[in-house]
């Protein structure tokens, strides 16, 4: 937003009817080409760590010059708390999200994703994108409590909004046993909480859980809401 030039910034174009893509980074002067890409409607999105994230909807190709102007970061700090007694959670994980978030896949991030913090206060701070309404949505978690999301107001680029506490309730627990058709136990089985992921996918999310030798597994930290 200060209109200095951002490099090494990725551009990515994909085409809203149509598998067609293109992609590109940033050179010290901010500037970028996509080559190659058929005519259309493309959705544009651009990403750099030091920037909130940037999407452009229904860019008309070909453009002769596109002008993009990035967001700064804002920051969130508080406390992550137990619900019931007030005291300090040590290890937690927390992931920020632009704008208000409804329902989480219960799978989501579970024993992984966002920011991890040990802190035996439960204190943290975090970067968060700044957007126009100001709201950003922080993905709670912690060994032994259900996930929770908390909406934060007020974040702007380059401020810090403060004192931001997060009470989290205590987790559900599920266990079982992985049979086949004729009853017999199977161990390795991958289970995975929520939605299924497809084949491609499973590489980026790994499974809740893998049966014992016996059949049997737990998977611990889970909302009181029905899954799957």
């Amino acid at each position: 937003s200060s209109n200095n030039p951002v490099r090494d910034a990725s551009v990515n174009a994909n085409m809203r009817s149509g598998g067609a893509s293109g992609y590109s980074q940033t050179d010290p002067d901010g500037k970028f080409e996509i080559t190659g890409l058929e005519t259309g409607v493309y959705d544009l999105y651009v990403h750099h760590n030091q920037f909130a994230q940037y999407r452009q909807e229904q860019v008309n190709v070909p453009n002769p010059n596109i002008t993009i102007t990035l967001r700064g970061k804002g920051t969130i700090s508080g406390r992550v708390l137990d619900a019931r007694s007030g005291a300090p959670v040590k290890t937690f994980s927390i992931a920020a999200m632009q704008g208000e978030v409804g329902r989480i896949d219960p799978g989501y991030g579970i024993g992984g994703g966002g920011q991890t913090f040990l802190n035996d206060e439960g204190k943290f701070e975090i970067r968060a994108d700044s957007t126009d309404d100001g709201k950003t949505a922080l993905y709670v978690q912690g060994q032994g409590y259900a996930p929770k999301v908390q909406l934060v107001t007020g974040v702007d680029e380059g401020q810090t909004t403060s004192g931001v506490d997060i009470r989290l309730d205590a987790g559900a627990s599920v266990a079982g046993k992985v049979t086949n058709k004729q009853g017999e136990v199977v161990a390795g089985a991958s289970i995975w909480v929520g939605r299924m992921p497809q084949q491609w996918e499973r590489g980026q999310r790994s499974a809740n859980a893998t049966t014992d030798a016996d059949g049997t597994y737990q998977i611990d930290s889970l909302g009181t809401e029905a899954i799957n």
